[in-house]
């Protein structure tokens, strides 16, 4: 008999598979180690700062300054003079006496000067070197008024300038305020001789004066101011 040979079915051809690749191992990142500066120089430069402060306690110490107080006494030196100042006697010029018996005061002024009628500010000749004048009794109370009068007292108040109402312009003037008890007076004279050419010019012939000493200055340009102080000193309350 006859065997009828066995059929094999179709089989797919087998595609080969791809070999698994192999994982190469990561290798964990080494940290970078940064070489070592050398600590010498910070150890002299610690030491250096270290010697340094006890150099300054030491000498701190012995000067008394730490960690003690020690007392310091400071010598009042006298004020300096202004180069041409002048403590001089009196001035070369004619000298005549105004005297005020309403308000009880008087000076002595140059002869050439033109005094204004007191507590008016006008009826001076302004061709010349002139005073303005003004007078009355102190007062306490309480004043937000320009035109307060002064309190009581006894001071001299001494302002200078270039510019005042009723004064040329460029022209310096100088100012005195002198309280007693309760009475004042008000003295300023303007310079007209001295023209200054500029407001500079003005201030620095005012701050060579050494006007808050009072003291004259060895100079012919500033012979109103001298005349001034002159005045200053002349000045008195007669009643």
């Amino acid at each position: 008999m006859n065997e009828t040979p066995q059929q094999i079915p179709n089989q797919q051809p087998v595609e080969p598979q791809p070999e698994p690749e192999q994982q190469i191992p990561v290798q964990p990142e080494q940290p970078v180690v940064m070489p070592q500066q050398p600590q010498t120089k910070w150890l002299f430069l610690v030491l250096g700062l270290v010697v340094a402060l006890a150099a300054y306690a030491g000498v701190a110490y012995w000067q008394g300054m730490w960690p003690f107080e020690k007392e310091i006494i400071v010598e009042e030196s006298p004020t300096p003079t202004p180069a041409g100042a002048t403590d001089g006697g009196s001035s070369t010029s004619n000298l005549e006496t105004y005297q005020n018996n309403e308000f009880g005061f008087e000076f002595k002024h140059d002869s050439s000067w033109s005094i204004a009628s007191i507590n008016t500010g006008s009826g001076y000749n302004a061709s010349q070197p002139f005073v303005v004048l003004w007078a009355g009794t102190t007062s306490d109370a309480p004043c937000q008024d320009l035109n307060c009068p002064p309190k009581s007292g006894d001071r001299d108040e001494l302002t200078k300038g270039d510019t005042l109402e009723g004064a040329p312009p460029l022209n310096p003037w100088f100012k005195i305020l002198r309280v007693r008890g309760n009475k004042w007076v008000s003295i300023q004279v303007t310079d007209v001789k001295k023209n200054c050419s500029s407001e500079t010019v003005c201030q620095q012939y005012l701050s060579n004066a050494p006007f808050e000493q009072k003291l004259k200055m060895d100079s012919s340009d500033y012979q109103t101011y001298n005349d001034f102080i002159e005045l200053i000193s002349t000045f008195k309350f007669t009643n």
